[in-house]
């Protein structure tokens, strides 16, 4: 997560769950341009946007009036490291590129079967099961998870919902 500073420990939740929102909207930016199939990618965001909707209606029924409080300099560094995220997008899609079409690279993949029909169509799909470049997914699925889980916890503890009905 390259938007939470390591200084400030009294952020507002709603926050984090911005920050888990554009996070995940790099990754699958970056997950997009990687492969010719983008399905997973759309999937993916669907089932992010549902669980930020799940978070958002706990939070706001569980904080009340706290107002979210950032310190200067931290607002100030946001535009550069969300330039430097990019950077690092597009310098990582140019020597993947690069890397990819090495013939030592296609020779190994050809070893492994893993290219059966045609090298164009199925090459940058079957990477899905070479390379894991699915870990920031997996760790946002996890944190929701835990998310989950700690409200859940809180309600059985506390014996009635976070939200009243009236």
């Amino acid at each position: 997560m390259l938007m939470i500073p390591s200084y400030n420990y009294n952020f507002h939740p709603l926050f984090y769950g911005i920050i888990l929102f554009l996070y995940t909207l790099f990754t699958l930016i970056n997950m997009s341009l990687n492969f010719l199939n983008n399905w997973f990618s759309y999937i993916t965001f669907l089932i992010l946007i549902g669980g930020l909707m799940i978070i958002f209606l706990y939070f706001t029924s569980f904080i009340s009036n706290m107002k979210i409080s950032m310190k200067w300099s931290f607002l100030k560094m946001i535009p550069f490291k969300n330039f430097m995220f990019i950077l690092f997008i597009i310098i990582n899609l140019i020597f993947n590129f690069n890397q990819f079409m090495s013939p030592m690279k296609i020779n190994e993949m050809n070893s492994y079967n893993f290219m059966i029909l045609n090298l164009k169509e199925n090459y940058f799909f079957s990477f899905i099961f070479i390379k894991n470049k699915n870990l920031n997914i997996i760790m946002c699925m996890i944190y929701l998870l835990i998310c989950l889980t700690f409200i859940v916890k809180i309600c059985i503890i506390k014996k009635f919902t976070l939200r009243k009905i009236n």
